[in-house]
């Protein structure tokens, strides 16, 4: 069988929490030792992937103490390495977006799959974060440095189909059939 794992959150466009991250490392674990699944489908919920960290969360971690913020960065971190670790493919069906944290998410999968009309965003800057989750490493492996440093310096929303010239998106599919 093939593992979904959904990113349930669709009131905050599918934002990374604390539940899902260590959810999904774990989820990926298991999908990994056992010998009938085949592949792990990562997805959003509602028509999106992933809109990244929740900026009202985030707000507040500026007030931890720096080994708590660490911390917290290291279960998305953790959710990246399980990704990457994982030995079923581990495909991205991407719908409507894959913003800030979520663009690493998706990338970070052996296979992305996209609806033609979604979009990724490394928005970091933005909204005067540091990029982080591997979003850096990730682009500058699969693409052109001017267009990685592009993406990652203006943060715009950058259409599948323009990364799919370059080998980033595996698949163009309908919207709502990335799944």
């Amino acid at each position: 069988p093939v593992v979904k794992i959904i990113n349930n959150n669709p009131a905050a466009r599918n934002a990374l929490s604390f539940a899902f991250s260590t959810g999904a490392t774990e989820a990926l674990k298991a999908a990994g030792e056992d010998k009938t699944v085949a592949a792990v489908v990562l997805c959003g919920a509602e028509g999106f992937f992933c809109a990244g960290g929740d900026l009202n969360v985030l707000i507040k971690r500026r007030e931890m103490a720096v080994p708590d913020r660490l911390e917290a960065i290291e279960v998305l971190h953790g959710l990246i390495r399980a990704i990457r670790a994982c030995p079923k493919p581990v495909i991205a069906a991407v719908e409507g977006g894959a913003a800030g944290a979520g663009a690493p998410l998706a990338l970070a999968c052996d296979m992305i799959v996209a609806a033609e009309d979604s979009y990724f965003a490394v928005n970091y800057l933005r909204v005067g974060l540091a990029p982080d989750g591997g979003s850096t490493t990730f682009l500058a492996e699969a693409l052109p440095r001017q267009l990685a440093n592009e993406i990652i310096m203006f943060g715009d929303k950058v259409p599948v189909d323009r990364l799919h010239q370059f080998g980033v998106i595996n698949r163009l599919t309908a919207p709502g059939q990335a799944e």
